[in-house]
C-alpha cells in the first residue's frame, strides 16, 4: 500500500506527498511494520493522510500523532 494510492482523490501538491511518503516510512519502521501488505500499514497511511488534511504540516509531528494513535501495544 501507497501514500500514492490513498491519496487519489485528495489535493497534495508534490513536494507534500514527498513529505507524507516519509513520515509513512519512518512510521512503519518504528512500528515494526515491514509488510506492505499489511492491512495495519494502510490504517497507518490513512491517519497520517487525516492529520495532514487536518492541518499538520510537520514531519515529525505527523509521525509522532500517527505512532500515537495505536498506542504502544504495536510498538516492537
Amino acid at each position: 500500500m501507497s501514500i500514492h494510492r490513498l491519496r487519489e482523490n485528495e489535493a497534495f501538491d508534490p513536494e507534500a506527498i514527498q513529505i507524507l511518503v516519509a513520515v509513512l516510512d519512518d512510521a512503519l519502521r518504528e512500528l515494526g511494520l515491514v509488510h506492505r501488505d499489511d492491512p495495519l500499514v494502510q490504517l497507518v497511511a490513512r491517519r497520517i493522510i487525516i492529520f495532514a488534511q487536518q492541518g499538520e504540516h510537520d514531519p515529525v509531528k505527523l509521525r509522532k500523532l500517527a505512532i500515537k494513535s495505536f498506542g504502544e501495544h504495536l510498538k516492537k
